[in-house]
């Protein structure tokens, strides 16, 4: 394998872990901070107490992984 080949593919592996890990914690916010209320999870993190708590491009990447989070499982919010 070319070492451009290597590299990608730890990229790639790095980004599973990565993904896999915020899935995880987006699980334990929802059961342990939310008591599961989806909805009342959804506003917290568009919160701008929420947003405050990051540099602008890590709460870019935040929001992009609990919007893959929610599409993995099918999560559909009610009309609030």
């Amino acid at each position: 394998m070319e070492k451009m080949d290597i590299e990608h593919q730890i990229k790639l592996r790095d980004e599973l872990f990565r993904r896999n890990f915020m899935n995880k914690q987006f699980d334990k916010i929802l059961k342990e901070s939310h008591k599961g209320d989806l909805n009342e999870m959804y506003l917290w993190i568009f919160s701008n107490h929420c947003k405050k708590q990051f540099i602008d491009e890590h709460y870019d990447y935040f929001i992009l992984d609990f919007h893959r989070w929610m599409k993995k499982h099918s999560y559909i919010l009610s009309d609030f």
